[in-house]
């Protein structure tokens, strides 16, 4: 979770208290399960002191109930009070291999808060799997802002080697934007899997591709 993201999570009013001081650029949620619970705890507390004496990290805080799991998994999966925060909210589901997603994310942020009619960016996703989320706070659904915002946070995938969609598919919003990602051998083959398996276009037509 980017600073933003768990600020506004944590903001004085909202259910979720934040679990560690606001003022960090990044908060990293890890859960961890075993068979043995005391000695996993202790393997994990080890970790985390470890890290710290490292400064690998700079402050930290373990879960030692059920109920402060719940609590630190709600800032994370609480995303109904971001979009409530927002005037109006677009969202992105984006991948980026792991090593670039500090610069991308950076650069994403920048040239978003420069946008005119963007009000905030709120970051956060699963690094380990490549994933990252943003949700942007614009101004208005205006197609022309749409697309600029689109634009900013896509078209630096290609030379990443991203994708435009990580988890959640590609359908309508995304469609033109999927030649950043596949080739266009890649999508004629995607093309011909469809004719072959769906041969009048019954299935979902319009989406993803264009038969």
């Amino acid at each position: 979770m980017w600073d933003s993201f768990y600020e506004c999570i944590t903001a004085d009013g909202n259910k979720c208290k934040p679990v560690l001081p606001h003022g960090y650029k990044y908060y990293v949620l890890i859960e961890s399960m075993g068979a043995d619970i005391d000695k996993d705890h202790q393997a994990m507390e080890d970790l985390l002191t470890t890290a710290m004496e490292k400064e690998m990290i700079l402050d930290g805080v373990m879960a030692s109930t059920a109920s402060d799991l719940e609590w630190f998994w709600n800032i994370r999966e609480d995303v109904s009070v971001i979009n409530a925060a927002c005037t109006v909210d677009q969202h992105f589901d984006v991948s980026a291999p792991i090593k670039a997603m500090g610069d991308y994310v950076d650069k994403i942020n920048i040239a978003l808060m420069k946008t005119d009619g963007v009000n905030a960016v709120y970051s956060f996703g699963h690094i380990a799997d490549g994933n990252i989320h943003f949700i942007v706070d614009k101004e208005n659904d205006s197609k022309e802002l749409t697309n600029k915002i689109n634009d900013i946070v896509y078209k630096p995938l290609t030379e990443l080697k991203g994708s435009v969609s990580a988890e959640h598919g590609i359908g309508l919003h995304k469609k033109a934007y999927l030649k950043l990602c596949r080739s266009a051998e890649e999508i004629e083959l995607m093309k011909t899997l469809k004719r072959t398996m769906d041969p009048k276009n019954l299935l979902n037509p319009g989406k993803v591709l264009d038969i």
